[in-house]
């Protein structure tokens, strides 16, 4: 039976009768269940409820009385219809507006926890039910008006989103079947990334609704310049709301972060987040990045450098910043997703990715393994990266005509990124073979692109390899891929040495959260390519569980969302609750998919392109989930928010329209402007791909030791008890904490960085503050025998604690 045939049933005035006598029903259960809520002896007015508890009983049956009232009297419900009717024609986008605002406060009334209101949870949970039916009401009567005629599905798009369901669908039945993506292998396997509540998503939805659906009425009246003015205060809005709700939660305290302590009350980086930490320091210090040492990070080292120009030694203030740089990516997402569909999208995608950072740093305790924004580590500069990456490289493939710039453009992009994190260096391959199918018809173009293209990757990857190298001469930018092959690929697949800060805890095994429900795959995942498969598909499993799939308001709360055992560190078990939704979660992807492809062909696959490419990088480094998919688990937001807002104006057809779809062609001009704006493109380029050797003898190395009295100060200390025969090292004080008994820090030298307990040491000492240490052992992890204040104006040192 065809829609129409469906919709022609359900029309006049037995139409009418329903939704009355259904509404009749809604207004009495709910009136019902507000009488089996717990009772309040208390206030207890009559048959032990309270007097505001019997008036919403009656409220609730009055109307559930008037419903019937209209479904029973036929001129009645005929005048009240006729008078809508003629409303909703005259303005049919404001009735549309007025019903899904109404409907979506209606949704995030249903999911919304009691406890989020605090003092006033109680009386919410009476009213919940009453309220969520007169929000929806209007939904339900505009029912009415989709008559035959007025809704007609797109054919074309209804062919490509089958055949995207077809293919996730055979995707999620070789997952299931071969156990790839869910059998755990190695030490690097990481549980679910950050999830995002219904609730979450309702309420960006509704905001966009609400902002977005105005801006609609209003563009037509307004000036080009006004609408510029309106696109810059939602992208400072974006940015500033971001920021706050991310800064007004406590600090974050996982692996990589120490919860803050008296007298210091900061929370200094740890493990990974020490190590880039202490690579920026060392530029600061003279010393090179990370001392001249190995690293494959060396431009997220030089940027934490610059942090520190900034904001010196306070943590608190240098994670201010660094989240505050991370939120330029909220701009960014806005402005790609208004090329790629629409402002609302824009606002959609930005929102929902500043939420689920906002819930990275809520529940950092809680998740295994995470990164935040606040936290030194570069799953989120990359993930800066990458979506300023993949809005240029959509930009460039779906304007041939600018390809030549764009294509270098994208490039330089790509390089940057590449020298804060090496995943995304497959993609220097990968992109050519992209261009080369989306330009299949014209090959003298695709290698003219092609070139542009990896001109720009190596005008800022080259500075690197020709500088940064090791004792032999090999570029330390293939060392980590020499490592990762001599390592990850061999029978054990353990973890390569990693450099850390000496004393620091070594990274802890990730968690076995996943199993299969079937026999083992047929690659065997212990080696390659058996591995590379089962991690790269993991990366997909884990960025699709995140996607919001319960309507139970118990699930809107974070600390109980992630109880499930995919995030506890337990075996995959998906409730049957959550089978609906994850099979909807599909759907709309599946449409988002969809509609891109039809909309832009090749340049709408950009985004799965870079998930697909970045997740088969983590594969052959055998990494997955948790903070590794960071930098690419929005793209997933990105489709299945699509696949929702494009469904809406296919179901309200007549009427819907919000937003607006910025996809006129531009014809390519060039003006001083453009000419100006190449220009600056290519001098920030060239400037990032100098910082990078530059900084290794920008700042002028510190003294290894006091410049004078040198002597003096030794004999100084021998007097005072030290041992004739010692090591002094001479630096600064970095990452104190104070605990029951002892005092703990690291020592920043112009070589490296020392870690050291002091037992029994009731002092304090303040960060940067200049030391000497003395040493009895130089090993790795040396023996302390005294540590004291130096006064290099009166050439002494005073011994403030030695060993007992």
């Amino acid at each position: 039976m065809k829609i129409p045939e469906i919709l022609s049933r359900f029309s006049g005035k037995q139409s009418q009768v329903v939704l009355f006598v259904a509404g009749c029903i809604e207004f009495s259960l709910a009136g019902v269940f507000s009488l089996r809520l717990e009772p309040d002896p208390k206030n207890a007015f009559l048959f032990g409820y309270s007097m505001p508890r019997l008036a919403l009983f009656g409220l609730s049956i009055l109307f559930g009385l008037g419903m019937l009232i209209f479904a029973c009297s036929a001129g009645l419900r005929s005048r009240v219809m006729v008078r809508l009717e003629a409303g909703v024609q005259k303005a049919p986008m404001v009735f549309a507006l007025i019903v899904l605002l109404l409907a979506g406060l209606g949704i995030m009334i249903g999911l919304m926890p009691s406890a989020a209101l605090g003092k006033f949870g109680l009386y919410f949970s009476r009213l919940r039910l009453f309220l969520f039916v007169f929000c929806l009401m209007p939904a339900q009567f505009s029912l009415y008006w989709l008559k035959p005629g007025h809704w007609q599905g797109d054919r074309a798009l209804l062919r490509i989103f089958m055949i995207w369901l077809l293919a996730l669908g055979s995707v999620v039945g070789l997952i299931l079947l071969s156990g790839w993506g869910l059998t755990p292998e190695g030490i690097l396997w990481g549980p679910v990334g950050t999830p995002l509540t219904g609730l979450q998503l309702s309420l960006v939805f509704w905001v966009g609704l609400l902002l977005f659906g105005v801006f609609g009425f209003l563009k037509d009246r307004v000036s080009n310049n006004i609408v510029k003015i309106f696109d810059f205060l939602v992208v400072v809005c974006l940015f500033a709301g971001a920021l706050t709700i991310w800064m007004d939660l406590p600090s974050p305290r996982n692996e990589f972060s120490y919860r803050p302590l008296e007298p210091y009350l900061q929370a200094f980086p740890n493990s990974d987040a020490a190590v880039h930490d202490v690579g920026g320091l060392s530029i600061l210090n003279g010393s090179g990045i990370f001392f001249g040492q190995y690293t494959d990070k060396p431009l997220y080292m030089v940027f934490l450098a610059f942090l520190h120009l900034l904001g010196g030694n306070d943590y608190n203030l240098l994670a201010l910043l660094h989240a505050a740089f991370m939120a330029l990516m909220l701009p960014g997402l806005y402005f790609f997703g208004k090329s790629f569909h629409s402002r609302m999208f824009g606002f959609l995608l930005a929102s929902g990715v500043a939420l689920r950072q906002y819930n990275a740093i809520y529940l950092s305790n809680h998740l295994y393994y995470n990164a935040t924004v606040r936290q030194f580590l570069t799953e989120v500069p990359t993930l800066l990266g990458i979506v300023l990456f993949t809005w240029a490289f959509f930009a460039w493939v779906r304007s041939p005509e600018r390809a030549g710039w764009r294509a270098f453009f994208t490039g330089g992009i790509l390089g940057v990124i590449t020298l804060i994190r090496l995943n995304p260096s497959l993609l220097i391959l990968a992109v050519p073979v992209f261009i080369f199918f989306s330009n299949f018809r014209n090959r003298q173009f695709w290698l003219k692109q092609a070139l542009l293209f990896l001109l720009g990757c190596s005008l800022v990857i080259t500075p690197w390899l020709l500088t940064g190298r090791d004792a032999t001469g090999t570029p330390y930018f293939l060392v980590k891929f020499y490592d990762i092959i001599d390592v990850r690929y061999g029978p054990s697949g353990a973890l390569p040495f990693e450099n850390s800060v000496a004393g620091a805890p070594a990274e802890p095994a990730a968690l076995t959260v996943m199993s299969a429900g079937v026999d083992m795959p047929p690659l065997s995942i212990k080696t390659f390519p058996g591995f590379v498969i089962n991690h790269s598909l993991h990366n997909l499993v884990t960025a699709f569980l995140t996607l919001p799939d319960s309507i139970l308001v118990v699930d809107q709360t974070l600390t109980v969302l992630t109880e499930r055992p995919y995030w506890t560190g337990k075996t995959l078990s998906v409730a049957l609750r959550q089978i609906p939704f994850l099979i909807l979660n599909l759907v709309l992807l599946a449409f988002g998919l969809g509609w891109a492809w039809q909309r832009w062909r090749w340049a709408g696959m950009v985004p799965l392109f870079v998930f697909i490419v970045y997740s088969g990088s983590l594969g052959l480094g055998r990494t997955s989930g948790s903070r590794y998919i960071v930098p690419v688990d929005w793209v997933v937001y990105f489709y299945f928010i699509l696949g929702l807002l494009c469904m809406l104006p296919a179901a309200f057809k007549r009427f819907f329209a919000v937003g607006s779809q910025d996809d006129t062609p531009v014809t390519p001009v060039v003006s001083p402007a453009s000419t100006w704006m190449r220009f600056g493109m290519v001098t920030i380029l060239v400037c990032v791909a100098g910082s990078v050797p530059a900084a290794q003898y920008l700042f002028p190395p510190r003294p290894c030791g006091p410049e004078e009295n040198f002597d003096s100060l030794v004999q100084g200390l021998i007097s005072q008890g030290a041992p004739p025969q010692f090591n002094l090292f001479y630096g600064e004080i970095i990452y104190p904490e104070v605990r029951k008994d002892h005092l703990s820090f690291s020592l920043l030298t112009c070589r490296n960085v020392l870690y050291f307990d002091l037992y029994d040491f009731r002092g304090k000492l303040a960060i940067g503050q200049r030391v000497l240490a003395g040493l009895t052992d130089t090993s790795l992890h040396p023996g302390l025998y005294f540590v004291a204040l130096e006064d290099t104006d009166k050439g002494s040192a005073k011994m403030i604690w030695q060993a007992h």
